[in-house]
């Protein structure tokens, strides 16, 4: 009776792949977690090759072996990766339907391996509506809300406001510097203009990589426009190290003997009789002394000024609509 209900259920799955080719891989999944309850399905279905199945086989993808990712539509429209803690963190979104399916696939590889060097979420968009957001709080709203870290890069084209833009977040605002947002709008600029638009995207992920494997972020610094604070890799990374702490141990100590020592001993005379003898134990002798003024020496010592080049560079910086602070730029196209 159940080898019956079992390859009842197996029928109807297969019935339904059929007549509704968007449920091919929902259906695949569930077999999957069903697997230790039906028997074999035939190899022929579910084959790479075979049936629906072979649509969307180029554009299941997966950051780890533990996490599940959803295809992509036939237009290449979205990715989505699902973290370890179950965060969506979507790496490539073309809601204007400006790319093809290689230039798509081409730029989720671009994606996937600098995520992989650089330990962050690197996303890319198209968008043909912002919200009535300009395009630089469009990009901040879209990474806050859909990232799965601290650190990452956006790169977008923007059709409802005619801009590209890329903004990078924690980590990244140090590699971002100014100097690399012109670079990286520049490459995305030529693709835009001559609505290249996959190659675009190409070029600015590129530039990306360039400043992530560049720069040197202990040399360079932030600059709020928002503050007008600075700070440095350094003064942000800065922690205190064993031979600082010994040293505040000590000088702790020692403040609080001290001071617990001076407090005892003046208790303690005035808790007795004891009065020290001055008449009879002190002594006075006064002496005279005269200082003349002999000569005097002036030294003059140059001072070189230290050079700019040596300074690094600047990421101007600024909090978003989402409340993080973001490195790089717009340019209208």
């Amino acid at each position: 009776m159940k080898k019956k209900v079992h390859k009842l259920q197996i029928c109807l799955m297969l019935i339904c792949c059929l007549l509704i080719p968007g449920l091919s891989v929902q259906a695949g999944a569930c077999l999957k977690n069903h697997s230790r309850h039906l028997n074999p399905l035939p190899s022929a279905v579910f084959a790479p090759d075979s049936g629906y199945i072979a649509r969307y086989t180029p554009f299941i993808r997966h950051k780890s072996p533990i996490n599940c990712g959803i295809h992509l539509s036939d237009s290449g429209e979205t990715n989505i990766q699902l973290t370890d803690s179950g965060e969506t963190n979507i790496q490539l979104t073309d809601s204007a339907n400006l790319l093809t399916k290689e230039e798509a696939a081409e730029i989720n590889q671009q994606l996937t391996d600098l995520e992989k060097a650089a330990g962050w979420d690197i996303m890319a968009y198209t968008t043909e509506d912002a919200g009535g957001m300009d395009a630089t709080a469009y990009a901040e709203t879209f990474f806050d809300e859909y990232t799965a870290r601290d650190d990452g890069v956006i790169c977008g084209i923007d059709m409802d406001n005619r801009e590209i833009v890329i903004r990078a977040f924690g980590e990244a605002r140090y590699y971002i510097t100014d100097e690399r947002t012109e670079q990286i709008l520049d490459a995305g600029y030529d693709g835009v203009s001559e609505e290249q638009y996959g190659e675009a995207l190409k070029s600015m992920l590129g530039e990306v990589k360039r400043a992530f494997q560049g720069e040197d972020p202990r040399k360079n610094k932030l600059y709020d426009e928002d503050t007008g604070k600075t700070t440095s890799y350094r003064q942000e990374h800065r922690g205190i190290s064993r031979l600082e702490f010994l040293i505040a141990g000590i000088a702790a100590l020692a403040a609080g003997g001290i001071t617990a020592g001076g407090i005892i001993g003046t208790y303690r005379f005035k808790s007795g009789s004891y009065q020290y003898p001055i008449e009879k134990n002190g002594t006075v002798r006064l002496e005279r002394k005269e200082d003349r003024f002999v000569n005097q020496f002036v030294t003059h010592r140059h001072i070189p000024k230290e050079s700019s080049g040596s300074s690094g560079g600047k990421s101007t910086v600024h909090t978003g609509a989402g409340g993080r602070s973001s490195s790089g730029g717009s340019r209208k196209f």
